[in-house]
């Protein structure tokens, strides 16, 4: 069988290496895609089938590009070689659009959704990508908290007239929070000046 060209020693060494873990660490646009497009040919040459690969990027438009480049390639040698090899190939390539070349996302939202059931996952969840609705759900789980603490509740009726107010306020404290440089150091200080003072015997109107 014909070797791939175009690679230096250390990048032919990545596609045709064999039985070992292989990290190739290279800056963006030097052919790390290309290596590894490379590679899956190789071994879909040797006998694998498509199907056994699990390739994962950061992107699906990535994921995609791959897909394309390995059409690409198995098309060329497909139109080199004959025989039994030419039959596994043409059986490759009619499976590429099945296989596991996706981003990490994809690969995890198919898992739940193939056995999220065994770890109490329902197969009607959703994905949430709204940061929003996230912050709102948040917000209101951590005022549902500390509304068991009596410090809180006073603070609560003292200055917020319902809680759609808190909510807000909340939101609008996070909303600050964003462009403070040291949040905790803020958080510890606020918690000491105010909710400390609420904490004090003789403060606060219940004892006025």
């Amino acid at each position: 069988m014909s070797r791939v060209s175009g690679f230096n020693a250390q990048q032919e060494e990545a596609v045709y290496i064999r039985n070992k873990h292989v990290l190739v660490s290279a800056p963006a646009g030097s052919g790390k895609t290309r290596i590894l497009v490379s590679r899956i040919l190789e071994l879909l040459k040797e006998g694998v089938h498509i199907d056994q690969f699990l390739v994962l990027t950061f992107t699906q438009a990535a994921a995609q590009e791959m897909k394309q480049r390995l059409v690409g390639m198995l098309e060329e040698e497909i139109s080199r070689c004959d025989g039994e090899l030419k039959a596994h190939l043409m059986r490759q390539k009619e499976r590429l659009p099945f296989a596991y070349i996706t981003n990490f996302h994809g690969f995890c939202n198919q898992l739940v959704g193939m056995y999220g059931y065994l770890v109490g996952v329902d197969q009607g969840y959703q994905i949430l990508s709204d940061n929003a609705f996230l912050l709102d759900q948040a917000i209101s789980a951590t005022i549902d908290e500390a509304s068991t603490d009596p410090i809180f509740k006073e603070l609560r009726y003292l200055y917020f007239k319902d809680r759609e107010e808190l909510h807000a306020f909340f939101k609008q404290l996070y909303e600050m929070m964003q462009a403070m440089a040291d949040r905790e150091a803020w958080l510890q200080t606020l918690d000491q000046e105010v909710y400390g003072f609420m904490a004090r015997p003789g403060s606060g109107p219940a004892s006025q």
